[in-house]
């Protein structure tokens, strides 16, 4: 039998987040949670290390792009002046590999 490397999942809290102009940097705990390896909550991969990647469609509203720790902490800092929607996309990945999906 070979080991099936499953994806990565987690919960988000937050759909969206307000921020306003010139309000500097954010924390946002308990933004992404139940993050696991493998998807399930059972959390059958505990060897594997998960990161989470974003792409935002407006980087300009930012000092600097954010960010979500593996502890699911949402980190963003808005540009001075800056104001706007930004859309993000947000992938878990796992250091699993591809070769048994």
């Amino acid at each position: 039998v070979l080991p099936v490397n499953s994806a990565p999942g987690f919960t988000l809290m937050e759909s969206e987040v307000l921020v306003f102009e010139d309000s500097g940097g954010l924390a946002l705990a308990a933004f992404a949670e139940d993050v696991t390896s493998d998807g399930t909550g059972q959390d059958t991969e505990p060897e594997q290390s998960v990161t989470f990647e974003i792409e935002v469609d407006h980087p300009e509203l930012f000092s600097s792009p954010p960010f979500v720790t593996n502890n699911g902490t949402l980190i963003l800092t808005v540009a001075p002046d800056a104001f706007g929607l930004a859309r993000c996309a947000i992938r878990l990945r796992d250091d699993g590999g591809v070769a048994f999906d």
